[in-house]
């Protein structure tokens, strides 16, 4: 099977520190706004932007290896390198994009519905948009 670049145990360890000076929301458009514009209209989900770094955070830590679809080359720099996943969280599904940099840090951080489907490593189809039946 192929894994990740970066173990989720670590990632997860991040998020638990609770310190957001260690997450960083690299395009905060694709992940905070969208998930702000999907939950607008709704009376569930996140209402304001710290709500719903903590949800996109809760979604990454759902995360399970199964999940993992690639890594991808970030910026055109062989050192910069994230891992994307496909998720169902909260009935929808999601693309999960994220890296652990050099100071340990969690960022290049993307959370939205997916562009095209994906396809996880343990075969779950997530479809473009995210809507999951």
């Amino acid at each position: 099977m192929v894994t990740a670049r970066h173990p989720l145990q670590s990632v997860f360890a991040i998020i638990d520190t609770g310190d957001l000076d260690r997450i960083w929301f690299s395009a905060p458009t694709r992940s905070i706004s969208t998930v702000l514009r999907i939950y607008k209209s709704e009376a569930s989900g996140p209402k304001d932007p710290d709500e719903t770094k903590r949800f996109i955070l809760q979604g990454i830590r759902t995360l399970k290896e199964i999940n993992f679809v690639r890594t991808v080359v970030m910026w055109n720099d062989p050192s910069c390198l994230a891992d994307e996943y496909g998720l169902i969280h909260e009935k929808r599904g999601w693309y999960a994009k994220f890296r652990v940099d050099e100071d340990g840090d969690l960022d290049e951080i993307s959370f939205h519905p997916p562009e095209r489907e994906l396809k996880t490593v343990g075969g779950l189809i997530i479809p473009a948009g995210g809507t999951v039946k």
